[in-house]
């Protein structure tokens, strides 16, 4: 669409103000004026908006960096897969979106282990030799059996 810079704002509000004398040939088209659908804020309350959605986007680059960090000490054995998958369920302690998002795509019983399926779906993507995938997806799977409690054996 189009990004939300004070400089914009103040572009569509000039160019608001320059059809508004126009509104019953607006109506006439069949197009609708603003006074038919929601109210529009003024530059000032489009600005606030604005800083809002930039200190979000701020947010979220940050959590990503954090979890590349993690991810990269992961990859190369400085961390295990459980320390990086309590990291993850902290970064997303505060966004229940992305923890909904986890427990409807990640399999696994709990949060825990849907996030550390996450961590491992996270990872693997970034390791580009196939062999040195393959020894990763190993090793990370190796540490999800050792996270997890022994399932019982049920007699058939």
């Amino acid at each position: 669409m189009f990004a939300r810079t004070p400089h914009t704002m103040l572009v569509l509000a000039l160019t608001a103000g320059l059809f508004a004398p126009h509104a019953g040939w607006l109506a006439s088209s069949g197009a609708r004026a603003e006074s038919d659908g929601p109210a529009v804020g003024t530059v000032e309350e489009e600005a606030a908006v604005a800083r809002e959605l930039e200190d979000e986007d701020a947010e979220v680059l940050q959590r990503l960096a954090v979890k590349e960090v993690l991810v990269g000490d992961l990859i190369a054995g400085r961390t295990s897969l459980m320390e990086v998958t309590a990291e993850f369920l902290h970064l997303n302690e505060n966004r229940p979106e992305c923890l909904l998002v986890i427990r409807a795509s990640c399999p696994g019983d709990t949060d825990v282990e849907k996030t550390a399926h996450n961590v491992i779906d996270y990872t693997l993507p970034r390791v580009a030799d196939a062999d040195r995938r393959e020894e990763l997806t190993r090793r990370l799977e190796a540490e999800l059996a050792d996270m997890l409690p022994p399932r019982p054996c049920t007699a058939p």
